[in-house]
């Protein structure tokens, strides 16, 4: 028996030894995929433009012009469509694509540009994709976007915008321009000036271009350089003989332009001071555009038409205000009549400025440039960039992807919290690792050095850049320096996450503009500047105007008492559909389709007002100070209110059953209560499972569509240490509940069933994601996603929203699917609650009839797909619109591919009845929760405790309110 145990122990410590061997190999050291081709496909698809470039910047660039049309369409083609003059034009609708053939004498580098037209749009921008060959050149080419052409929708003649009925100008319609547009195909982020090169072979080649996003027709795709603007210099040789007119200034209030690249161009106000065009000490005057919100992405544009009656040399001269980028300056490309008259205006500095200040164009003597202008009109126009910072910031995104890519590595040998007394030897583990921290601070160091000498002086941003220098340089100097101190790590994330946000400002090209003059050569410019009485008296104005004048209301505003208005209140803080844009423009939109849409149609007059919260709210309806409707009521408080007798029952109205049709049934389940509905969906929102396309690839996975298949990725992604997200909210125990055929309730609402083999099954699968499978309970989702971190996690879609306006250096490179679910015997279970916003209607209200009708006409698809999609042109993708409306959310700017997974996650979607105990309830399963996770008790005996606990004030509440 003893030489049993004596070779027993030797076979286990045999396996003890191979066991650790194999977590050596897998989980501490990185090593390249051994998927077939995997590194050929990962360097194909990952080559940027400048490695394309300069991986043939031994080839010429071709100098003539080819125009490709209709007759060199390579593919089967059948869509086609007269615009304006030009007849037959192939349209490329949304998810297909076009081919064009082109046979080339010699292999060179070709610029592309195309003309197109927008065709059936939606408002979004045009967005493509280009492939050479059948092949994606360079990871650019993948989304390319192209502007369209918009006007405010004013008669050309009106001086001023319209006024509301208080005086204060409104925000204007917004309409596109259905007109040819000639674009180079080029970088969204403005890195690359020129249009693309693309690399084309001697012989036949085929150019493809794919609609990602919007339907657009193409009169032709055009293969030439742009010619290089003459020196100012010469071209003031070329304009010698040309004289002054004897002409009056021309002044082009800016606020007005002739035509923009994108609507979330718009006029906004400035009543800080009289200086500015006009004014009002009271009202709203719509007097200025830009700023730190608008007109600031490169490639934005805004023109402005300028009739010129008498032919001569003019000067151009701004009045603006640039404040948001201290000690740097904002860059705007100036044409006329579409051309760069001569090199200088490629690159127009607007200077850092507190205040406002006119300028104009000149030399680098300060003597005023001269434009030759003819008799008749002319366009200028105003395009933001990056100018000389474009290479700087391109360089800067790359080392903040490659710091990202060295951190990841790090993290996957050491963990996210390593210990400070163990050596890793990091530098033996990750191949390069030394030199990889040697190339990140040079970049740094000589892209500093740059940025501060435009700057002119070390800002907030070089101390920044020196605290991460001096980083890098302790750990090339020994890097046992990375996990020398507990916090070391984490603060090299931090910078990482710093240099990505500063990265993100610099980009940025704010710039606000009051007026344009045009005025004969020689002649000065007028400042409009109030001298200090005047300031003083306008200031005083201000001050006692506030006291008259209401700013909590928005547009028009009705006589309570004689013109019987609908009071509608709008919490700020629940409209808000991100935290990046701002709930009162939202107001406003809405204040303005109501007056337009609404009032003039039916003659419903409506005031609208901005509460700060929803306990506002719940507060003013209990006290008797109570609207007729409040939108964006939060999940929950329609229930709240409606068990305390406070709200209508929207079921007792005749328009009910046609209205309930425009909603997935689970947005109405949590507006229900004891048989009446209280509450009509405005927003509905569900969880999607995020994850990194280029880290699955990396390491040879798919995206789970299965809880198995979820555990398996977990695990494999742990041997690298990296996270997985998941919050530990009570929505992720809804949908494991719902998923495994459980609910929280029974049917009548009476009791809880959470001691059911199905409810205790759910529990313990979501306590054991923390206890046995360690995911984090806490965590920022947005930053660990971006820096590799946390590839994958389940959380709202709306994360979308910020990845896509925030983490430019990780797009095209994630992707939201449904969440995973439970195999059956009918497919995958992907059951889940959601969350949302309604509209209800206060019992106390005595306009209960054009209450339901206000929400009728709110809530229909028109409506919700005009609020949406305007929200979006003028906000941007931070301000997508959640809407619960399932006609308008398939009417949105989702691309085919991503409206496909959120319709395909909506299919799956319930939610969980709302009772008088459901606060309860929340508050005992997050005590539950943690007496398992982090005092380790039983899950069933902690279960069936509370839930004793739960069915007692369930029981209680349902007497309190005369339930039972």
């Amino acid at each position: 028996m003893t030489g049993f145990k004596k070779i027993l122990c030797f076979v286990l410590a045999l396996l003890l030894l191979s066991s650790l061997f194999v977590f050596a190999e897998t989980g501490g050291t990185i090593t390249k995929s051994t998927t077939p081709d995997s590194t050929e496909n990962a360097e194909q698809k990952n080559i940027n433009y400048q490695q394309y470039f300069d991986a043939n910047s031994n080839i010429e660039v071709f100098d003539g012009t080819l125009s490709l049309g209709k007759e060199n369409i390579a593919n089967e083609h059948t869509d086609f469509a007269d615009i304006s003059d030009d007849k037959g034009l192939p349209l490329v609708k949304e998810g297909s694509e076009i081919t064009f053939k082109v046979n080339v004498e010699k292999t060179a580098l070709y610029p592309i540009s195309m003309q197109y037209y927008s065709y059936e749009s939606t408002g979004a921008d045009i967005e493509i994709s280009l492939l050479v060959n059948s092949k994606i050149p360079f990871t650019e080419a993948e989304r390319i976007f192209l502007p369209k052409l918009w006007q405010y929708d004013l008669a050309e003649d009106v001086e001023r915008f319209e006024k509301d009925n208080r005086g204060n100008e409104q925000l204007p319609l917004q309409k596109e321009v259905q007109a040819l547009c000639t674009e180079g195909l080029r970088d969204k982020e403005g890195y690359f000036d020129e249009a693309f090169l693309l690399k084309l072979e001697a012989g036949e080649n085929l150019i493809t271009i794919k609609s990602l996003k919007e339907s657009f027709a193409v009169k032709s795709v055009i293969l030439n350089a742009d010619k290089k603007a003459p020196s100012y210099e010469e071209y003031l040789k070329s304009i010698s003989d040309k004289k002054v007119p004897e002409a009056s200034p021309i002044i082009i209030e800016a606020e007005k332009p002739f035509l923009r690249s994108t609507a979330r161009i718009y006029p906004s106000f400035d009543r800080s001071s009289p200086d500015i065009s006009p004014s009002d000490p009271a009202k709203i005057k719509l007097n200025i555009v830009g700023g730190s919100s608008t007109w600031k992405d490169c490639g934005d544009w805004v023109s402005y038409k300028v009739k010129v009656e008498k032919a001569g040399l003019y000067n151009i001269s701004f009045k603006y205000c640039q404040n948001s980028k201290r000690g740097l300056t904002s860059i705007r490309k100036i044409t006329v009549d579409d051309k760069v008259l001569f090199d200088e205006l490629n690159e127009v500095e607007f200077g850092y400025s507190l205040n406002w200040k006119t300028d104009t164009l000149k030399d680098e003597n300060g003597a005023p440039y001269k434009f030759y202008l003819t008799e008749g009109e002319h366009i200028i126009k105003l395009e933001a960039k990056l100018g000389e910072y474009a290479r700087t910031l391109r360089v800067i995104e790359s080392a903040v992807g490659e710091l990202n890519e060295i951190y990841r590595k790090i993290v996957m040998v050491t963990g996210i919290s390593p210990d400070p007394y163990r050596d890793y030897l990091l530098d033996d583990e990750i191949d390069g690792l030394v030199d990889s921290l040697k190339s990140a601070h040079k970049t740094l160091v000589d892209e500093l050095e740059i940025i501060e000498n435009r700057a002119g002086s070390s800002g907030t941003e070089a101390a920044f850049f020196y605290d991460l220098i001096r980083q890098l340089d302790s750990f090339i100097e020994d890097t046992h320096n990375i996990t020398s101190e507990a916090s070391r790590l984490d603060r090299f994330k931090q910078n990482i996450s710093g240099l990505a946000e500063l990265l993100l400002r610099l980009k940025e090209q704010p710039l606000m503009l009051d007026y344009i003059q045009v005025l004969p050569d020689g002649s000065k410019a007028n400042t409009f500047k109030a001298n200090i009485i005047e300031k003083l008296v306008y200031r005083f104005q201000s001050f006692v105007f506030s006291f008259f004048e209401d700013y909590t209301s928005i547009g028009n505003a009705y006589d309570e008492k004689n013109q019987s208005p609908l009071k509608i209140w709008v919490s700020v803080n629940d409209m808000m559909t991100t935290g990046i844009s701002s709930g009162r423009d939202q107001a406003e939109l809405l204040k303005r389709i109501i007056d337009e849409d609404l009032t003039n149609k039916t003659g419903l007059k409506v005031n609208l007002s901005l509460v700060n919260t929803s306990d506002t709210l719940l507060q003013a309806i209990v006290g008797g100070n109570y609207p007729d409707v409040a939108l964006f009521v939060p999940k929950g408080m329609p229930i709240n209110l409606a068990m305390r007798g406070a709200l209508t029952d929207i079921s007792q109205f005749e328009e009910y059953e046609e209205i309930k049709e425009r909603f997935h049934p689970s947005a109405m389940i949590a507006n229900i209560y004891n048989g009446g509905v209280y509450g009509v969906p405005e927003t509905q929102g569900y969880n999607m499972l995020f994850y990194r396309k280029d880290i699955f690839e990396e390491q040879g996975l798919v995206p789970p569509s299965t809880w198995e298949e979820f555990y398996d990725v977990v695990s494999k992604l742990q041997k690298k240490n990296m996270q997985v997200g998941i919050p530990e909210n009570q929505s992720i125990f809804e949908m494991l509940l719902l998923q495994n055929g459980g609910n929280i309730y029974n049917e009548a609402l009476s009791e809880v069933t959470l001691t059911t083999k199905e409810a205790v099954k759910a529990f313990s699968i979501w306590t054991d994601l923390y206890k046995q499978y360690e995911l984090p309970l806490a965590f920022d989702f947005f930053n660990r996603f971006r820096t590799g971190e946390m590839p994958m996690g389940i959380i709202s879609f709306t994360m979308y929203n910020q990845l896509s306006v925030a983490a430019p250096e990780i797009r095209n490179l994630w992707e939201m699917v449904p969440v995973p679910g439970v195999e059956t015997e009918n497919g995958i279970n992907r059951a889940q609650s959601c969350t949302g916003s309604s509209a209800i209607i206060p019992k106390a209200s005595k306009r209960q009839k054009e209450a339901i009708q206000f929400i009728d006409w709110w809530t229909s698809a028109s409506i919700q797909t005009r609020f949406g999609n305007e929200i979006e042109t003028i906000l941007g993708t931070s301000a997508r619109y959640n809407t619960a409306n399932m006609e308008a959310f398939d009417a949105l700017k989702w691309s085919q591919s991503e409206m496909k997974n959120l319709t395909d996650a909506r299919e799956s979607i319930s939610d969980i009845y709302q009772t008088p105990a459901s606060y309860y309830i929340t508050r005992n399963l997050t005590n539950a929760f943690r007496k398992v996770v982090y005092y380790y008790y039983n899950n069933r005996e902690v279960l069936n405790k509370y839930a004793s606990d739960m069915n007692n004030e369930l029981k209680r509440k349902r007497q309190e309110f005369g339930l039972e």
